[in-house]
């Protein structure tokens, strides 16, 4: 569920110039129609959908570095 506490500052980091928002986390899918499954950053993730980015900053990790 996004959180509108959450989701404002992210929005206002995309306008920012200096926006240096980490990059989103997600793991390779082992199974399943999706290549990736998101891990941590849903807020950063959305906020980019909402704004209308077609590409985001992702750092891939494999299913074992849990």
């Amino acid at each position: 569920m996004l959180k509108k506490l959450k989701l404002v500052p992210v929005l206002f980091a995309f306008l920012s110039p200096e926006c240096a928002l980490p990059p989103v986390e997600v793991y390779r899918a082992t199974s399943g129609p999706y290549r990736f499954t998101l891990h941590n950053g849903f807020h950063r993730f959305y906020g980019s959908v909402a704004a209308g980015y077609t590409h985001l900053p992702v750092l891939i990790r494999e299913p074992f570095d849990l």
